[in-house]
């Protein structure tokens, strides 16, 4: 198997245009894989500061509060300019030309390297899963709907991996996919294995978390939340066990969860849907899937996960916490490696990750 590194990568799965989601980020889940959950935290007595969660969800409801009011009631709330909430990214061209990933020759030997796909791959857990995996020596996919954002992921992983390196042998492709279009999934999975080999490890980690009172919740608006985060989940997770299956030797599926997957409150009435929704396949595949040595695992993320769009929207609320009192991709990202790692003998299904701070 022959791996490039001159800028290019191998033909991409067409994205569809169509209507970005709007997300917001909010106590009560993970906005594009990337963003928080709930807690109903009050004020500390102890640290005298309220927790993490509380205080972003207090500085989201002013945050909401006075963009309804510029844009009005029908305006949208979740997202700015087009941006996706949870991924901090902006909406980049939509081009499937002139990737900065690695050119990657068809795979005669799928036996060389193994291979992780992360499907919904941001600029927090995303990246940190992918740059994860690939610092092991795994050949690393990465997809989203947003090229741009695509190239600035690879880039990253191969240059800013604080001072830890990743083998220049190791490929890491960037795939344009709309996973919430089956036959996109069922190429994204196609091109995968012809370039880089047979899928040990995929994981989804797209997110759609939206806020609104239910009664201004649009059918549209609710459609597409499940359509992201649920729907896409079922698609990506259908094809991964697909490809395992027939490859008979196994592997892993991790879903990114949050709060709403076992909680709904108030206002996310969307958002605890699709990922209840979500959380309820992963049971099932679990149950069918195990006994032919595939592990199946939901990680409910029940606290702010720290991004660039974060850092960048909730400042001030960010300077109030205590040291390491936000979920850190890195941290979230070595679990999924433990969890990619467990013997069959004792796999785990569910686990839950926040920070010490927070209220449960």
């Amino acid at each position: 198997m022959m791996y490039h590194h001159d800028g290019s990568h191998s033909p991409p799965v067409t994205e569809k245009s169509g209507p970005k989601s709007t997300r917001s980020t909010s106590r009560n889940g993970v906005g594009g894989g990337e963003c928080s959950s709930d807690s109903d935290g009050e004020l500390s007595d102890s640290h005298s500061v309220m927790s993490h969660s509380s205080l972003l969800q207090r500085a989201q409801r002013e945050r909401d509060s006075k963009i309804r009011q510029e844009r009005g009631a029908s305006g949208t709330t979740c997202a700015e300019d087009g941006k996706e909430l949870g991924s901090g990214a902006d909406p980049g061209p939509e081009s499937n030309d002139d990737s900065d990933g690695d050119e990657v020759q068809p795979n005669d030997d799928m036996s060389q390297r193994p291979v992780c796909l992360v499907v919904g791959a941001g600029p927090g857990i995303g990246t940190a899963v992918a740059s994860r995996f690939a610092r092991e020596g795994y050949a690393t996919a990465v997809a989203r709907r947003d090229g741009q954002t695509l190239k600035d992921i690879v880039r990253k992983i191969r240059n800013d991996e604080g001072g830890i390196s990743i083998a220049d042998d190791v490929p890491i492709v960037p795939y344009q996919c709309d996973a919430r279009e089956e036959e996109e999934v069922v190429n994204l999975f196609h091109n995968v294995v012809q370039t880089l080999g047979h899928i040990d490890v995929c994981v989804f980690n797209i997110g759609s978390n939206i806020s609104y009172p239910l009664v201004e919740t649009s059918a549209q608006k609710f459609r597409k939340c499940w359509e992201m985060g649920c729907y896409s989940g079922f698609l990506v997770g259908r094809e991964a066990a697909r490809h395992m299956l027939r490859r008979k030797s196994g592997g892993t599926i991790i879903f990114t969860g949050a709060t709403a997957s076992v909680r709904g409150a108030g206002n996310f009435s969307a958002f605890a849907v699709t990922k209840m929704g979500l959380r309820a396949l992963a049971q099932s595949m679990a149950r069918e899937l195990g006994p032919n040595n595939i592990h199946v695992a939901h990680v409910v993320i029940d606290g702010v996960v720290d991004t660039p769009w974060i850092r960048k929207n909730f400042a001030d609320a960010l300077n109030r916490l205590p040291p390491d009192g936000i979920c850190k991709p890195d941290q979230i990202a070595e679990a999924y490696w433990q969890i990619s790692r467990q013997h069959r003998s004792a796999w785990s299904h569910e686990i839950d990750l926040r920070p010490y701070t927070e209220r449960f």
